[in-house]
C-alpha cells in the first residue's frame, strides 16, 4: 500500500551535539559538532580503562574528565562513578549514550546523585517510579531539566512550547532514551528535529496543525468533506474501557512458560504448534532436568535457564523459516520470542510476580514525540524505532493531522501495550471513510479479556472513533505484515456474523 503522508526530510537540517557545560539557570545556544565515536575493543569489561577511552571517544579526555572530578568531594566522585556503571552495564549500551548523562551531571547538584541514581536504576528496569522518586523529580524539576536540554540540543526555544506528557513515566523514560542516543537517531530521521521545531515555532502540536499554512489548509479540506476537526485535532481524551471480566483469569508465569513450551515440543499426546525446524526430542533433554523443576517446584532460576536454552533455538528456527519465505510460521516464532521475553522481565525485576491488570483502555493519541518512538521491540512493529524497517514512517505520522493514532492501555503498565494508526480520507463513492492501515500490541494487552476479547474491544474502540470523527466507513487494511494479522482474521471471523461488515481480498481507498 501507498502511503501519501505530509512531510518529508528537509535536506537544510543537520543534527549537532548540544554537550556544553552551562549552569542551570542559563541555556547557551552554541552547539558543537558530533563527535566521531569508537567502541573499545574491550568493552564487555566494565574498567574504569574502558570508561576513559568511551569518555574520549565522545569529546572528553582524560584531562578534562580529572579535572572536573577534582572539583567534587571524595563521596560525590563515588557516587558519579556509580551512576556511570549504571549506563555501561547495559546490554545495549553504546559510549553515545555519556554524552546526555555527563551533561544531566553537571546540572544536578551533587546532594542529589543518589536520587538521580535511583530515578535511573527503575528508567532501565521498565518499572514504575517509586514514590521517592517521584517526590525527586517533582521537587528537583527533572521533567523541566530534561525538557531544556533536548529543545537546546535542536537549537530550539524552550520557554513558549507547551508540552503535555501522557504518562510522566513513559515521557521521562523515553526522552532519556532518545536524549542517549540522539546523534544517531537525528542522522536516522530528521523529522524528530522537524517535530521540535514545529511545536517549538508554534507552541504546540494543536496549535502547528491549526496555523501552519499546509496543515490548515488539509484541514479545511477535511472539515469541507464532512469531518469532524474539532473532534481529530483537540481531542485526547479516552475513547473507551473495560474492567476484567468474572470469566476471565489471569494466567500465571509459570503456566505461560509451561504452554509456551508444549507450543514447542508438543506432548505425549499432541503434535506441537510451532515449527523450529530442529529435533525437539533432543532440546527437550537439554531443558529436561529444569522443566521438572518448573512443573512441580515453581522454580525461578530453572525457568530462566529454560528460556535461556529455547531461545537460541527460536532464533536459529526463525532463520531458516526466514530463508524459506514462511512468513506465518516465523510470525508464530516472533510472538513466542516477545512472550518469552515478558516472562524473563517478570522473574528479573518484579520477583515472578504478574502485575494484576485492572482497566483495558484506549485513548486518542496526542502524538507526543518521543513518547511515540519507541519501541519497535516490545510492539513488534516495523514503524518505531530503533530498529523497524520503517522507523522513520512514526515522526511523519505525527506531523500530518489526517493520520490519527489511538493508544491501547492496560493498567497498571506505565506504558501503551498497543497502537492502531488511522488514516482519513474518501473511498471511491465519495464517502467519508477511515483507514485502519494497522493494529499493534505487545502480548500484555491480551493478559485482562484473552485475544478474542481484546480484538473486540479494540475494534469497538475504532469503531466509536470513527463515529466520533464523523466517517460514514472504516475500511480496516485485509494485508498486513506479522502480528496485525490476528486482528485482520479476527474481524474477519466476525464478518460472517454481521451484514454491516464486508470483506474484500483487495482493498482501495482514495487518500
Amino acid at each position: 500500500m501507498k502511503r501519501n503522508t505530509l512531510i518529508t526530510k528537509p535536506n537544510s537540517l543537520s543534527p549537532k551535539s548540544p554537550f556544553q557545560n552551562y549552569r542551570k539557570s542559563e541555556l547557551s545556544k552554541t552547539l558543537i559538532p558530533k563527535p566521531e565515536i569508537f567502541i573499545s575493543k574491550n568493552q564487555n569489561e566494565n574498567t574504569f580503562k574502558n570508561l576513559l577511552a568511551d569518555l574520549q571517544s565522545i569529546g572528553i579526555s582524560n584531562i578534562s574528565f580529572f579535572n572536573l572530578l577534582s572539583n567534587y568531594e571524595l563521596n560525590s566522585i563515588s557516587e558519579i562513578i556509580s551512576y556511570l556503571h549504571l549506563i555501561v552495564n547495559r546490554e545495549d549500551y553504546h559510549p553515545e549514550n555519556l554524552l546526555f548523562h555527563q551533561r544531566l551531571l553537571s546540572i544536578i547538584p551533587p546532594k542529589h546523585y543518589k536520587a538521580l541514581s535511583k530515578l535511573l536504576q527503575e528508567n532501565y528496569h521498565s518499572i514504575a517510579f517509586s514514590e521517592e522518586t517521584i517526590n525527586f523529580i517533582e521537587d528537583e524539576k527533572i521533567v523541566k531539566i530534561i525538557d531544556e536540554i533536548l529543545f537546546q540540543y535542536m537549537g530550539l526555544l524552550y520557554s513558549k512550547t507547551e508540552l503535555h506528557p501522557t504518562n510522566t513515566n513513559l515521557n521521562l523514560r523515553s526522552k532519556i532514551r532518545l536524549l542517549e542516543s540522539i546523534n544517531t537517531l537525528l542522522s536516522e530521521d530528521l523529522n524528530i528535529m522537524l517535530y521540535f521545531q514545529m511545536i517549538s515555532t508554534y507552541g504546540g502540536l494543536q496549535a502547528y496543525y491549526q496555523n501552519n499554512k499546509i496543515t490548515s489548509e488539509i484541514l479545511r479540506k477535511i472539515s469541507h468533506k464532512g469531518f469532524d476537526t474539532d473532534y481529530i485535532i483537540f481531542n485526547s481524551s479516552q475513547i473507551h474501557s473495560i474492567g476484567p471480566s468474572k470469566l476471565e483469569k489471569q494466567t500465571e508465569w509459570d503456566e505461560r512458560l509451561l504452554q509456551i513450551i508444549k507450543k514447542i515440543l508438543g506432548s505425549k499426546d499432541e503434535k506441537p504448534e510451532v515449527d523450529i525446524k530442529q529435533n525437539r526430542n533432543k532440546l527437550f533433554n537439554i531443558i529436561k532436568e529444569h522443566y521438572t523443576l518448573l512443573k512441580n517446584k515453581k522454580d525461578k532460576v530453572a525457568a530462566l535457564e529454560i528460556i535461556n536454552l529455547i531461545s537460541p533455538a527460536l532464533d536459529k528456527g526463525h532463520s531458516i523459516l526466514k530463508k524459506q519465505n514462511k512468513l506465518d510460521e516465523e510470525v508464530k516464532i516472533d510472538n513466542l520470542k516477545l512472550e518469552l521475553d515478558y516472562i524473563k522481565d517478570i522473574l528479573q525485576n518484579y520477583e515472578g510476580k504478574l502485575p494484576k491488570p485492572r482497566k483495558l483502555y484506549a485513548v486518542r493519541s496526542s502524538k507526543n514525540i518521543p513518547e511515540l518512538l519507541f519501541d519497535n521491540k516490545r510492539l513488534s512493529c516495523c514503524i518505531f524505532k530503533p530498529t523497524g524497517l520503517f522507523h522513520g514512517e512514526i515522526t511523519r505520522l505525527t506531523l500530518n493531522p489526517t493520520t490519527p493514532i489511538i493508544e491501547f492501555w492496560l493498567e497498571p503498565y506505565q506504558e501503551f501495550l498497543g497502537i492502531a494508526t488511522l488514516y482519513l480520507g474518501v473511498n471511491r463513492l465519495g464517502q467519508k471513510a477511515i483507514l485502519v492501515d494497522t493494529v499493534e500490541y505487545d502480548n500484555r494487552l491480551l493478559e485482562l479479556r484473552g485475544n478474542n476479547g481484546t480484538m473486540k474491544f479494540i475494534l469497538n474502540s475504532i469503531l466509536m472513533d470513527a463515529h466520533q470523527a464523523g466517517s460514514k466507513k472504516v475500511v480496516i487494511f485485509a494485508a498486513p505484515y506479522g502480528k496485525p494479522i490476528n486482528f485482520v482474521n479476527y474481524v474477519k471471523k466476525f464478518s460472517e456474523k454481521q451484514a454491516s461488515i464486508s470483506f474484500h481480498k483487495h482493498i482501495i481507498l482514495n487518500l
